[in-house]
């Protein structure tokens, strides 16, 4: 009795060693046949071992998309604030910023050991608005910001699981301080990974989280800040020592503690609302505004700023603002406001002139300060972690 030997090796990806299976057929003849079933098992079996990661695709958990400009220096802690929340991926097109913003793909490209995918990524989205004269309105701004949404949506389609499309103003978040926005979709949703295609059409394929709308706090001026690189020691660090000083960042969600009543989170709103936005003609910019969406990109043919506009499978939920809910820094300063482009002014000017520090800045709620000492934690590892130039 003859005994035939076949062997496969099978390389993992990222490894140097093999493995090997071996087939041991004791037969005076072997078949083509029954040879061609044999390798085919072994490439199964051997396959079967192989890393999983080195087989599919990169899927990340949740992606943002954001259409930005000049948003330095609080887009570094609306990055941080969000990897908190469980994002593993920021897709940032830039409308042609002047600060350093375009550095951020650069100091993130290698936030982990193995990653096949930056953190995060710019995109130029409006290489020509340095030539376009500055005219009473920037009629093209809504209509490049669909694009560029939409470029975002298509293009996480097949590598993302939940596409979030908030602006670098906006900070979503679980507010039972020991879950997160991960926690809450993967929970909530109920869709198993390995099943997303075989899902009934009742399963919730995108979430509407709602605005919690802050003021300046009295704030007046802006913290201007940018990133650089630093020639002698070959570390990135931060060029003023008004964000940052003496191991302490001024943050957004630090310096602007004064939100607006919130009809879902305060038992006086009706009152208050009563007696100080209606007593005018003008109680409609006292709105905390329109709220963001989460949802699966593959579920999604059309992005809009704000949901999106044709889900081709399950539905949307609408989510309570105390399971989820989206802090958004509105008017930050006074100079904040007039840097605005008209188009954005005229609604934003006006909620602000009339009911900012009447309104919007009313109640004094540090419930997202909570994150801070994380947050700071994790960007002085950013900045130490480079290492210097040989």
């Amino acid at each position: 009795m003859k005994m035939w030997t076949i062997g496969l090796n099978c390389t993992k990806r990222r490894r140097q060693a093999s493995s090997t299976t071996l087939v041991s057929v004791f037969s005076a003849e072997l078949t083509a046949e029954l040879t061609t079933l044999i390798l085919l098992l072994n490439v199964i079996s051997c396959c079967a071992t192989c890393s999983a990661t080195s087989l599919l695709p990169l899927r990340n958990n949740i992606t943002i998309c954001s259409y930005v400009r000049d948003t330095l220096p609080h887009v570094l802690e609306w990055i941080e604030f969000h990897r908190l929340q469980g994002v593993d991926k920021f897709m940032l097109y830039d409308d042609g910023s002047t600060d350093t913003t375009a550095l951020l793909g650069t100091i993130y490209k290698s936030h982990k050991a193995g990653d096949r995918s930056p953190l995060v990524e710019i995109f130029p989205a409006n290489p020509n608005r340095r030539n376009i004269p500055q005219g009473p309105e920037r009629s093209d701004y809504l209509e490049i910001q669909l694009l560029a949404l939409n470029h975002c949506n298509k293009r996480c389609s097949n590598s993302t699981r939940w596409l979030l499309m908030i602006d670098v103003d906006e900070f979503v978040y679980s507010p039972k301080l020991t879950d997160t926005l991960w926690g809450f979709i993967e929970r909530e949703s109920q869709v198993p990974h390995f099943a997303r295609d075989q899902i009934s059409k009742d399963i919730v394929s995108a979430f509407y989280i709602e605005p919690v709308r802050y003021g300046t706090s009295g704030r007046n001026t802006n913290i201007n800040c940018d990133i650089f690189l630093d020639p002698f020691t070959g570390r990135w660090d931060t060029s003023s020592h008004e964000y940052y000083t003496e191991g302490r960042y001024k943050f957004l969600m630090d310096v602007n503690p004064h939100r607006a009543p919130h009809p879902h989170l305060d038992n006086e709103y009706p009152l208050q609302h009563q007696a100080i936005c209606q007593t005018t003609s003008f109680a409609e910019y006292c709105s905390h505004g329109t709220g963001k969406s989460i949802w699966m990109p593959d579920k999604c043919a059309i992005a809009a700023v704000h949901y999106c506009e044709n889900l081709t499978f399950g539905e949307m939920r609408f989510v309570a603002v105390t399971d989820l809910r989206m802090d958004h820094y509105t008017f930050q300063s006074e100079d904040h406001i007039r840097g605005l482009i008209p188009l954005m002014k005229e609604v934003k000017g006006k909620a602000f002139a009339l009911f900012d520090r009447s309104w919007f800045s009313l109640k004094y709620d540090t419930l997202i300060t909570f994150f801070s000492p994380l947050i700071t934690k994790t960007l002085s590892e950013l900045f130490s972690r480079q290492k210097p130039m040989p």
